[in-house]
């Protein structure tokens, strides 16, 4: 019965860390693009 909890807390954890890591690439994706946006429109 321990080993079913602990298989089933690592695939939480499992979940967890790649949401982490998707919100994380997401954010950096859209601020890299703006990024880009705001240095395009002061520097030509």
């Amino acid at each position: 019965m321990e080993e079913v909890n602990l298989i089933a807390e690592s695939v939480k954890f499992m979940f967890l860390g790649m949401g982490v890591v998707f919100a994380f690439l997401t954010i950096m994706i859209f601020v890299l693009k703006a990024q880009g946006i705001i240095l395009t429109k002061f520097f030509p």
